[in-house]
């Protein structure tokens, strides 16, 4: 961890989706201090936000992967 600096902090970002919600949820967490969350992070340093996304289950044919490029 030559290259993290003294003192670096993590953000994690989750997504998924539920069959039971309706709409999309969100929650932005922010943490008094930031802790470890065992292997969360790719690197071992502690976490200081959270944001959590929860979206409705949709099939394979709904999505849409075409770029507007």
């Amino acid at each position: 961890m030559k290259k993290l600096p003294k003192g670096a902090e993590a953000s994690n970002i989750l997504v998924g989706e539920l069959s039971t919600l309706d709409k999309p949820i969100s929650a932005f967490i922010r943490l008094s201090e930031a802790v470890p969350l065992g292997d969360l992070t790719e690197v071992p340093v502690p976490t200081r936000f959270i944001f959590i996304l929860l979206g409705p289950a949709v099939s394979q044919e709904q999505l849409s992967f075409s770029s507007p490029f």
